[in-house]
């Protein structure tokens, strides 16, 4: 990745906020309000306002660290995330489990309580319009609890009324199994990238002290796949007790809080082992991102209530502003290539991810790096969109079949007009056509002539009928290849001479 991450902790240190370790990127962190009572959620709209969980209730913060919105809350929640104008947080407290509460701040500070329909341990948003939540009560073949996560449209949700059960649309169980004792999952966190890689946080245990089993599990919903990302049994990744929640953005860049070590750790996209950790005094709860990839994590529980507040982790993203395609229609044959570039502006941006995908994989194939592969004859989309961002760029193909190859002779063939005389004569069509390199089957048609010599439509086999008189005739046909998801039809003309003698 292309970054320049610096560490500013001068006056934060001074001050002995935090202490710091500095790994392969640097960064700076500062305090962006002071608040008390934090609990288990943070968020930040498009607008920059910063959304904080505060037991019973959610508060907003500006820029300069007022509180500009308060809303009251059925209960603690356990977690909040963020999408366009709207809020979700999952529902903690026992009696509350179940529930998702939703919240537009730009309307009203009312709270609309919608039913899971089981538990929503924690709820995220990705960066295509859905909603997920995880819970462990999916199920292992040998009876043990496994993380389950369900996803449903935004807009379908956000139309809910208060008391309505969401109706999740898909269900996932990634299969892993976590080194805890008892062999059971227990997802306390969930974030989805800009690539929708789902990550989840597993504490490892049912009380989240066993340091040595918890871990971040990376999980790739298209194709199945597991990989424990973050993983801290036996490892040197420094991660911690009780991993308490995650967040992704669409730079990749993943963010973890460790709340009984008091820990938040950064991870570059594809790093495995942190590259900044940031330690403050109290417990780090709640996580997320803004959409230029900053982290902003809060801190709880200190004696020295100054310290207590939502901070910033400032990574100095170079944001995408602009895409490029080097074509924005395109005509390909059957089997040929063409290679689509996109380009994102500006050229030191962070993340120069693109995502390229096809609306009709049967006429027109696109590979992860851009390369379109006619398919069969058609017209399709090829939608190029940036990772980090979500700027996206459309280009119209159209895929042609190649040129028929078919070729075509005329020949001369002889018959004994002693034979004819008694009955019809057959020639092969060999004898009076060459076919050659034609793709599809082949037809004959009889275009001119004498009417007594005549042409098998299949087989190509001329008949000449009895009664012919001796002399030479000439005769046209219509050599038709009718072509394949290749190759077009093509008809071409040939004459063949017969003589009689």
């Amino acid at each position: 990745m292309k970054r320049k991450l610096w560490f500013l902790f001068a006056v934060m240190l001074a001050a002995g906020l935090l202490s710091q370790q500095a790994f392969a990127a640097d960064v700076s962190t500062e305090q962006v309000a002071n608040v008390q009572n934090l609990t288990n959620g943070v968020a930040v709209m498009d607008d920059g306002i910063v959304y904080a969980a505060t037991g019973g209730s959610i508060e907003g913060f500006d820029a300069e660290g007022r509180n500009v919105f308060s809303a009251s809350l059925p209960a603690k929640c356990g977690n909040v995330c963020a999408r366009g104008d709207y809020l979700f947080a999952a529902g903690y407290m026992t009696g509350h489990m179940n529930e998702i509460y939703v919240l537009k701040p730009g309307e009203s500070a009312s709270c609309k309580t919608l039913d899971a329909g089981q538990r929503a341990q924690a709820v995220a948003v990705d960066y295509n319009g859905y909603l997920y939540c995880v819970n462990s009560t999916g199920t292992r073949s040998n009876g043990k609890k496994a993380t389950k996560i369900l996803r449903a449209k935004i807009s379908d949700v956000v139309s809910l009324s208060s008391g309505d059960t969401i109706n999740w649309t898909k269900e996932y169980q990634p299969n892993y199994i976590p080194p805890a004792s008892d062999g059971n999952c227990y997802p306390q966190g969930i974030a989805v990238d800009g690539r929708e890689n789902i990550y989840i946080a597993d504490k490892g245990s049912s009380n989240g002290y066993d340091g040595a089993v918890d871990g971040i599990y990376k999980y790739d919903p298209a194709t199945g796949s597991v990989s424990a990302m973050y993983f801290t049994a036996g490892s040197s990744h420094r991660l911690f007790t009780w991993v308490y929640a995650v967040c992704a953005d669409d730079y990749g860049t993943v963010a973890v809080a460790g709340r009984n070590n008091n820990e938040v750790a950064v991870f570059e996209p594809g790093s495995t082992s942190a590259d900044a950790i940031v330690k403050g005094y109290g417990y780090p709860e709640g996580i997320g991102m803004d959409k230029a990839g900053n982290v902003y994590f809060n801190a709880s529980n200190n004696s020295d209530t100054a310290k207590n507040g939502i901070y910033r982790i400032n990574l100095g993203h170079t944001a995408v502003t602009g895409l490029t395609l080097s074509a924005s229609a395109k005509t390909i044959k059957v089997g040929a290539t063409y290679a689509l570039k996109g380009t994102v502006a500006p050229s030191d941006a962070t993340n120069q991810d693109l995502i390229y995908t096809s609306s009709n994989t049967g006429i027109a194939r696109v590979s992860a790096a851009g390369t379109i592969t006619g398919v069969k004859k058609g017209t399709a989309v090829i939608t190029v969109k940036t990772v980090q961002g979500g700027i996206s760029k459309k280009c119209s193909v159209t895929i042609v079949q190649n040129a028929n190859t078919l070729t075509v002779k005329g020949k001369t063939a002889v018959v004994k007009y002693s034979k004819l005389k008694k009955k019809n004569q057959a020639v092969a069509r060999k004898k009076v056509i060459t076919v050659s390199k034609a793709q599809g089957t082949v037809t004959y048609t009889k275009a001119s002539g004498n009417k007594k010599i005549t042409i098998a439509k299949s087989t190509g086999k001329v008949t000449v009928k009895k009664g012919l008189k001796k002399g030479t005739y000439k005769v046209t046909v219509k050599v038709k290849a009718a072509g394949n998801t290749k190759y077009k039809a093509v008809t071409k003309k040939v004459t063949f001479t017969i003589k009689v003698k």
